[in-house]
């Protein structure tokens, strides 16, 4: 199902990361990462956990969000 931009919700996933994080909301970066399936109790059940491997920053794309033309 698709919708219009305007209605979108951002989901995120648990992340561990053991340094200090240095970016804020909104902001772009590429990361790397290792998944692994695992309880957390945010959860209340097993579920997506990503370890973060390296991140570096990035420019915003010209269309922040992916659209069906």
């Amino acid at each position: 199902m698709t919708c219009c931009e305007e209605d979108i919700t951002f989901l995120g996933y648990l992340c561990r990361y053991k340094e200090e994080f240095p970016y804020q909301n909104r902001d772009w970066v590429f990361v790397t990462v290792s998944f692994r399936y695992e309880y957390m109790k945010q959860y209340k059940e097993k579920g997506p956990v990503l370890y973060l491997e390296e991140m570096i920053p990035a420019k915003k794309p010209v269309h922040d969000v992916v659209t069906f033309d």
